[in-house]
């Protein structure tokens, strides 16, 4: 029967786990996401071939809505709406994957990004940084890019971005994600160029160093971009020039702005070959933004002042202030700062409060413990004291139990192998409960092994009901007859207590190791037959009244 029940319970196992193992993703989606870092054109162009109603289940829906919000970000193509996006948050809100819940929220942040929305895309960040999984390095590098460049596009002050590209530095480190390396590197040393000239080159020369190391031409020519923005910015205009120029001969492709074209137009300005620097100046394309506004009038005042011509350079200098302060009075920038902050002070909150509920679970447990133990402690003294009970009732009952049952012996004789090896065990318990007097928990150790051994066998319980009620008017069977409800165990007990046999020896007789089962036994008969009286007394006075009966 037991054996049936396991294997019913191992198909029914079977059975309730079988959808969960036979769920695989989409295999487009998984290669998708497998090229995203690497190739995320072609995610691009997997995901743009998908039609989203082929996608049977919500976790398809919810992973394709992940994928395709990444890959639109990935390619450059402008985010603007996050209904998408919502689908994969919502579905992985439960963190049943934490990993794609994570960067379900990171790529919110960057919807709300390309949406202009830079107060909620932050928070969407601190949110990915939060639930991000400590070991996942690779994810917690790119939530701290993504914040970065969010505070140095917005030009956020106390050097927030350089703070979180250095963060990201780390964890790609410890990914060991070179490429991701370089952007960092990159980016820290282009923010140390403005006011820490010696750490600046430390970091762009490592980028190029591990840029020329994994042999990627486009981060080559990127940091080459970079530092010669460096040697511009520490009046090294003659090796600014070189570097640029070298980079727009041999690379240019690779350039993902018009910095080198700046640089070589104003290095050659400032090295006085007006000309020159016209030359570079007129390849630049024009670009609506504050910052290549920002470019252009600082080069035309450069070439401007090569030319003598400083009233125009005059000119284009207060252009490119006017310029610059569109920036720096940007009044979202340092709300960034603000709303980090912020939900930094939220997060903490929630911490403390976590940690308060924490210390009183811990006091709620540590107090439980003590009830718990005291508890122990006080069952133990009973069960100590009940021991030290056993042993003087054992020793008390010993000579009336063995006189009793000598009588017993000569009275029945069918009963003469069993009294025989009862009073041997009463003597032996006896013996037992001198010997272990003062170390009660060894001498129930020795009780309960002796009573295990020499219980009764329920044939010698059976004559012993047939002797009863042989001598005293059928008086085992009239009272089962009169109280059905009590058992043959129950029986048995009364048969035991019929006959006189003291506590020790009802206990050695029964098999019971419990020192207090007899008394409480007899409680709980009585109150079964509903007794008025002690059951002892009840039986003598049964069996009196049948041997009257007898004489009669």
């Amino acid at each position: 029967m037991m054996k049936n029940r396991f294997f019913i319970f191992l198909f029914l196992t079977m059975v309730l786990s079988f959808p969960c193992c036979t769920h695989y993703a989409d295999s487009r989606l998984v290669r998708a996401d497998s090229l995203m870092n690497t190739h995320p054109d072609s995610a691009y162009a997997i995901l743009k071939s998908i039609k989203p109603a082929s996608l049977q289940d919500k976790e398809g829906k919810a992973y394709y809505a992940l994928l395709y919000t990444q890959a639109q970000y990935k390619n450059y193509d402008s985010i603007r709406f996050d209904s998408l996006i919502n689908i994969a948050v919502n579905y992985f809100s439960d963190n049943h994957d934490r990993e794609k819940y994570t960067r379900s929220l990171l790529y919110k942040g960057a919807a709300f990004s390309d949406m202009g929305n830079k107060l909620d895309a932050m928070y969407y960040y601190k949110c990915a940084e939060a639930n991000a999984d400590s070991k996942d390095y690779e994810l917690k590098g790119q939530i701290n890019i993504r914040m970065a460049e969010l505070y140095r596009e917005m030009e956020v002050e106390d050097n927030m971005d350089m703070e979180k590209f250095k963060e990201a530095l780390r964890y790609y480190e410890k990914a060991g994600d070179k490429k991701f390396q370089i952007v960092c590197l990159n980016s820290i040393g282009s923010i140390y160029r403005g006011f820490q000239i010696d750490s600046a080159y430390k970091y762009l020369f490592h980028a190029l160093q591990l840029s020329r190391e994994i042999g990627d031409s486009s981060n080559i020519f990127i940091n080459i971009s970079s530092i010669s923005r460096a040697y511009w910015a520490d009046s090294l205009f003659s090796k600014s020039k070189d570097l640029a120029v070298f980079a727009i001969k041999n690379g240019s492709k690779y350039l993902p702005d018009q910095n080198c074209y700046y640089d070589a137009c104003t290095s050659y300005a400032e090295l006085g070959k007006a000309d020159s620097a016209l030359f570079y100046f007129k390849q630049i394309k024009a670009e609506n933004s504050v910052e290549d506004l920002i470019s252009r009038e600082l080069a035309l005042m450069e070439i401007e002042k090569a030319k003598k011509n400083y009233r125009s350079s005059l000119d284009h200098l207060l252009k490119f202030v006017n310029a610059y302060n569109l920036i720096s009075h940007n009044p979202v920038r340092n709300q960034l700062l603000i709303s980090e902050k912020q939900y930094d002070k939220q997060k903490n909150e929630l911490s403390q409060i976590k940690l308060q509920k924490e210390k009183l679970i811990l006091f709620f447990c540590a107090f439980l413990f003590i009830i718990v133990l005291l508890a122990w402690i006080l069952k133990y003294r009973q069960r100590q004291k009940d021991y030290i009970n056993l042993i003087g009732l054992m020793q008390s009952e010993a000579n009336e139990s063995k006189e009793y049952l000598s009588i017993q012996l000569e009275k029945d004789s069918q009963l003469k192998v069993a009294v025989e090896q009862l009073i041997e065990n009463v003597k032996y318990l006896t013996n037992a409960s001198y010997q272990y007097s003062d170390v009660p928990a060894a001498f129930m150790e020795c009780f309960r092994k002796r009573v295990k051994l020499t219980r009764f066998q329920d044939n010698m319980l059976n004559n012993l009901k047939l002797i009863l009620d042989t001598n005293y008017n059928n008086i085992i069977t009239r009272l089962s007859a009169e109280y059905p409800i009590l058992s043959n165990d129950e029986l048995d007990f009364i048969s035991l207590i019929c006959y006189g046999f003291s506590f020790a020896a009802i206990t050695v007789c029964m098999g019971y190791s419990n020192p207090n089962y007899v008394n409480n036994k007899k409680i709980r008969i009585a109150k079964k037959m509903q007794l008025k009286q002690p059951l002892r007394q009840y039986l003598n006075n049964l069996m009196e009244e049948s041997i009257s009966n007898n004489r009669l």
